[in-house]
């Protein structure tokens, strides 16, 4: 015969493996939430970044495109940023004038950056625009 202690015992473990049952995907879809939301925060920054540091070298007197372009990659590549563009306006900076505006798109896409695709799923990108005169 069970007494009533062993089981009290039983509907106690019982119970636990059903708030286990019930609170494990919840906190895994908390978790891989988090995650997913740094993530895009962090490509945020990498696009705002990258367009800043761009423009700074940009309006030097003596900076070329090739210069812009190859300082843009080189922080997108180092921060493991995949199919990024950056778009320097206007093409050619060698023959700007002083004052001249000069502007930088980067446009960084959700494929290929995020590591939980199948949370928010892949369409979509991120955009960082900055715009400086040339000295």
């Amino acid at each position: 015969m069970i007494s009533s202690r062993q089981n009290k015992k039983h509907v106690r473990r019982a119970t636990a493996t059903v708030e286990f049952a019930v609170c494990i995907p919840l906190m895994l879809l908390f978790i891989c939430g988090g995650i997913e939301i740094c993530q895009r925060i962090m490509l945020r920054q990498t696009a705002t970044l990258t367009a800043y540091e761009g423009l700074r070298l940009a309006v030097r007197r003596y900076t070329t495109t090739a210069m812009v372009q190859s300082r843009c990659e080189s922080i997108l590549s180092d921060r493991g940023i995949k199919n990024a563009t950056v778009a320097i306006t206007p093409t050619s900076i060698e023959n700007q004038v002083r004052n001249t505006p000069i502007r930088i798109n980067v446009t960084i896409p959700w494929q290929g950056n995020t590591p939980l695709r199948f949370l928010a799923g892949t369409a979509g990108e991120i955009r960082a625009q900055g715009v400086m005169v040339r000295e």
